[in-house]
């Protein structure tokens, strides 16, 4: 997402704005290609949405411990599982490919020694397999690398338990800390809910976990009264806008009626002098 700001500007009407938009609707906008939807969020939306993720996220690990790691490493396990699949399929095959060549090579040595295969066709055949053996080599050592990756990533949650306990203070988001616990950050296109309005999710990745689900304990009564009360407000200044709106529309109904009526008592006037 790209970060736009600008300066209020209370001559025209326009206030301060600081917040990220949508880099793949700017960009293909311009070609007439709508690949993704016009959302956007502002700054201070996303850093005291990462401040709170941080902070919920902390203080559950400290607190439950236990809990928290068998939860982490069962969504690891979850998350990478199908990767990780992918990956060892990959690696079965290229093995196979791999011994085929040894025995591809051994036969070719074999007819080229008894005199069945000429010296410059053994040479060219040996060199395009040898070529493709030592491909086969470098490529399975990477997935071998990779999936060695993926077994680490579910063994890491050691490290964000000591980041969670070197920062004592979570009242405020600072640079160091957003470096330290952030890997990524998705911002949603937002949604219309019929009951409380406008809704946009946001994920947010911490280093070494991931997007971790904590744990909602049961909403209080006074939390589920204040939501009534928000649903309410908004269905009341639904209403209010809808009849403004109305209002404003008859109106212009009413002033088109009044210069149609004008126009009607000008031009018969008009016919009357002419007669």
């Amino acid at each position: 997402m790209y970060n736009r700001r600008s300066r209020a500007n209370p001559e025209k009407g326009h206030r301060s704005r600081d917040c990220y938009e949508c880099s793949t609707h700017k960009l293909t906008g311009r070609y007439k290609e709508d690949k993704c939807c016009t959302h956007n969020i502002s700054t201070k939306a996303v850093r005291e949405l990462v401040l709170e993720a941080i902070r919920q996220v902390s203080k559950y690990a400290l607190e439950n411990e236990e809990a928290f790691v068998q939860q982490i490493r069962k969504e690891a396990e979850i998350q990478y599982e199908a990767a990780a699949k992918d990956l060892r399929k990959k690696i079965r095959k290229d093995q196979r490919r791999r011994d085929e060549l040894d025995v591809l090579l051994k036969r070719l040595y074999e007819s080229y020694a008894l005199g069945k295969l000429p010296e410059k066709r053994y040479e060219a055949l040996s060199a395009e397999y040898e070529q493709e053996q030592a491909a086969l080599e470098i490529s399975l050592a990477e997935d071998q690398h990779r999936l060695e990756i993926f077994l680490e990533d579910t063994t890491r949650i050691d490290q964000f338990m000591e980041l969670a306990k070197k920062y004592t203070d979570l009242s405020e988001l600072t640079t160091p800390m957003l470096n330290e616990f952030v890997d990524k950050i998705l911002v949603h296109a937002p949604v219309k809910d019929p009951k409380y309005g406008r809704m946009q999710q946001v994920d947010v990745y911490l280093n070494f976990v991931g997007c971790v689900q904590i744990p909602s304990p049961e909403p209080t009564a006074e939390e589920l009264e204040e939501l009534e009360r928000l649903a309410r407000r908004r269905e009341i200044n639904k209403r209010t806008y809808a009849r403004r709106k109305e209002r404003e529309r008859q109106k212009k109904l009413l002033a088109l009626e009044q210069a149609g009526q004008e126009g009607k008592t000008f031009l018969s006037a008009m016919n009357q002098a002419d007669g």
